[in-house]
């Protein structure tokens, strides 16, 4: 909702600027008491642009797999593609707030 109003209000910023003014607002947002986050990628590279886990920015999405082995990218391109461009799903990484890798 906040890319489609950004892009729908904004006419005298680059696609860069509104890419840094989106990354920046993604990157604080959380649900579920803190321990949810939203990521971002490129969909044309791969390129994690924005992540809780900040060892994450600029891996490449393409190549990473949960435990149980399903690559998040194809995945989220599915529900791309199942719901017209829109859609949700829950995937689980590291708890940010945690040290350890548990």
């Amino acid at each position: 909702v906040f890319a489609d109003r950004l892009l729908k209000n904004s006419s005298k910023e680059s696609k860069e600027e509104l890419e840094k003014i989106f990354i920046k607002f993604l990157s604080v947002q959380r649900y579920n008491e803190g321990r949810g986050y939203f990521f971002a990628y490129n969909r044309t590279t791969g390129t994690i642009k924005t992540h809780a886990i900040k060892k994450m920015i600029g891996k490449n999405v393409k190549l990473l797999k949960t435990k149980e082995g399903e690559s998040p990218y194809e995945r989220n391109e599915r529900v791309l593609k199942d719901g017209n461009g829109k859609g949700f799903y829950s995937l689980y990484f590291k708890d940010p707030t945690k040290k350890t890798d548990k």
